[in-house]
């Protein structure tokens, strides 16, 4: 390896090209991110050139020593490792580290080469195309002019974007660079005079020339990328683990470029989708959704706990102990990919008790299960049939549902969906899958256990929910039970609605004094009646949903006013029993919620341990 800090102009002057490879990902920097701080730095740096030389003019006679007085300015590294040359080639180089930073110094100088130009400075453009481009007469291909060449994806654009003139409606990030680049150098000769104005320009092409300095990391055959690329990533615009795994996976591939292109265009190209580009969890817990997959893919290839701090070392240690062909481990990453996505894409072909299920887990942010879940998806039909994907998924939704009802806590979830998943695994071929996974759910132990039915009943009963839980995860169970028993009402036609945008309603209102007055008892026994309300208010029992809100009157008014507009909301089978002229009181709270629990029970049904 060797290293050593160069003057850009002297970098960019020599006849060769930077090509970044394909696995590498997308150039990522902002204006607010990096493209300001980049364009004041340089701008300082000429502007004290500028100074100095005005300061002490040269007599004409010689170099210009007072330029010596300016010290340089670090970029920073770019690694480089050469590659082999063929016939008459240009030399070149891949980009191993750098990338989003030498690509940023090629727009800016495209931005410069604008202002030049367009000032008919042609001195001093012919010096900077010279930096950014190669002589035609010295290339075989044409593509071979421009000294950086981004991966596959990108080239179109980047060629479009090195033209002397680009459409006004091209616009990407390159495009935007670029654009940025010209107005900040417009900007800050527009106020001068010409003379003044040319004379600045020219001094900031010698600033960049010779007082910006990169230290440039040449490679040899011996040196680790890798391992380098590691040890300088992550100054500006960290790589996620999935970025690194992807770099190592590649870097060690030993292939040639074109075989690599089509490993990456077959195979991780669909990652570089917005949709992957997403982010999955609730604040500090969010992850990206590569890093998740990745976790997942290593999950169920260990058969252990994967610590997402450590996700990089982890698949780096498990790649070291097999010897698979790069085609059959990105395969593999692709193909868990497909199935993973699923998962989170409900427009897709699963039944719909299935999608349904997927959409709660997500929604409660379940992401330990993931594992479990994708690898069942991965089983042939002939190790797992449609109908026993269809149970073990619904146990899966069963325990945890049943869990956040009776307020079980979601630590250990991921030792606890690891243990699933290894008793799925290690199970014999003949045993059913789906069997495997109910009694690995059952035989969990104390404090997280499978709620039994009495469990559930005795919480609807007798627990306040309201201010407990998310209202969202209120919701979350109404609305299966109302599904429910649509489906299951005889005659009339089930009405579709989303749950998710409707309004929990309290029918015995948390306001109840003054409209809702408890008569007939003894100043004595009053106390605990009101009490006795009080724990009864915030019950499954006393909760519904509606398709709007209703006015705060008739919202906190007596029940004789209120019935008749919960009734309207009947299309609702949870409000049906409305439209009769019932009492509603402590007692018909508790009964509703037992009603409510049983459905409740076969909406998530927990089989009895003896159930095989």
């Amino acid at each position: 390896m060797k290293a050593a800090d160069q003057e850009l102009g002297l970098v960019l002057t020599r006849e060769r090209r930077f090509l970044i490879p394909t696995y590498q990902r997308d150039y990522e920097w902002t204006e607010a991110g990096q493209w300001q701080l980049l364009g004041d730095d340089i701008l300082d740096v000429a502007h004290r050139l500028a100074g100095t030389r005005a300061a002490t003019p040269n007599s004409g006679k010689g170099t210009d020593t007072s330029d010596e007085s300016i010290g340089p300015h670090f970029l920073g590294a770019v690694v480089l490792e050469a590659l082999p040359q063929r016939g008459a080639q240009v030399n070149a180089c891949a980009i191993i580290d750098g990338q989003q930073r030498l690509t940023t110094v090629f727009l800016l100088l495209r931005g410069l080469l604008d202002v030049l130009n367009e000032r008919g400075l042609t001195t001093r453009a012919r010096q900077v195309r010279k930096w950014i481009l190669i002589n035609p007469d010295d290339v075989e291909e044409d593509f071979e002019v421009y000294k950086l060449w981004p991966r596959r994806r990108d080239r179109d654009s980047w060629q479009e974007v090195m033209e002397d003139v680009i459409s006004s409606d091209f616009t990407n990030r390159y495009a935007d660079a670029r654009r940025y680049f010209y107005d900040r150098f417009i900007a800050e000769v527009e106020n001068l005079s010409v003379t003044d104005a040319d004379g600045f320009l020219g001094t900031l092409v010698d600033a960049l020339a010779t007082k910006i300095k990169l230290v440039i990391v040449d490679l040899d055959n011996s040196d680790d990328a890798q391992l380098i690329f590691e040890v300088l990533n992550g100054r500006q615009t960290p790589l996620s683990a999935a970025d690194l795994v992807k770099n190592l996976l590649f870097m060690r591939a030993g292939s040639s470029d074109q075989e690599l292109d089509k490993l990456y265009d077959t195979y991780w190209a669909p990652f570089d989708d917005e949709w992957w580009s997403g982010t999955i969890g609730r604040g500090h817990a969010a992850r990206g959704r590569r890093d998740q997959l990745l976790a997942t893919w290593l999950t169920i290839k260990t058969s252990d706990e994967v610590n997402l701090g450590r996700l990089y070392g982890e698949a780096r240690n498990y790649l070291n102990t097999v010897s698979d062909p790069l085609q059959v481990i990105l395969g593999g990453i692709h193909e868990l990919a497909r199935e993973y996505k699923s998962i989170y894409d409900h427009e897709d072909n699963d039944p719909k008790p299935i999608a349904d299920a997927y959409k709660r887990l997500e929604k409660l942010g379940i992401t330990t299960a993931i594992p479990l879940l994708a690898w069942l998806r991965t089983l042939p039909l002939t190790r797992l049939t449609a109908q026993q994907h269809a149970r073990s998924v619904a146990a899966i939704d069963s325990f945890v549902v049943r869990r956040v009802i009776t307020g079980g806590q979601t630590r250990g979830y991921g030792r606890a969906f690891l243990e699933v998943l290894q008793a799925a695994q290690q199970a014999q071929e003949k045993t059913p899958v789906d069997e495997v996974i109910i009694s690995a759910l059952l035989d969990r132990p104390n404090g997280q256990s499978w709620p039994t039915d009495e469990e559930i009943i005795d919480d609807f009963c007798t627990r306040s929910f309201y201010g407990r839980m998310r209202q969202d995860n209120i919701r979350l169970i109404l609305g299966p039970i109302d599904a429910y028993l649509q489906k299951h009402k005889s005659k009339t036609e089930s009405a579709f609605f989303n749950y998710d945008e409707l309004t929990i309603e309290h029918i015995l209102p948390r306001e109840w004094r003054d409209t809702w007055k408890i008569t007939g008892l003894t100043p004595e026994l009053l106390p605990e009646a009101e009490n006795q309300r009080d724990r009864s208010i915030h019950r499954m029992g006393n909760l519904t949903l509606i398709t709007g809100n209703l006015n705060s009157s008739v919202s906190n008014g007596p029940w004789a006013n209120k019935r008749p507009e919960l009734a309207k909301h009947s299309n609702l089978t949870l409000n049906s029993v409305f439209k009769d002229d019932i009492e509603w009181n402590e007692i018909a709270i508790e009964e509703r919620g037992k009603d409510l629990a049983l459905v409740t029970c076969k909406v998530w049904s927990r089989p009895n341990p003896n159930h095989s």
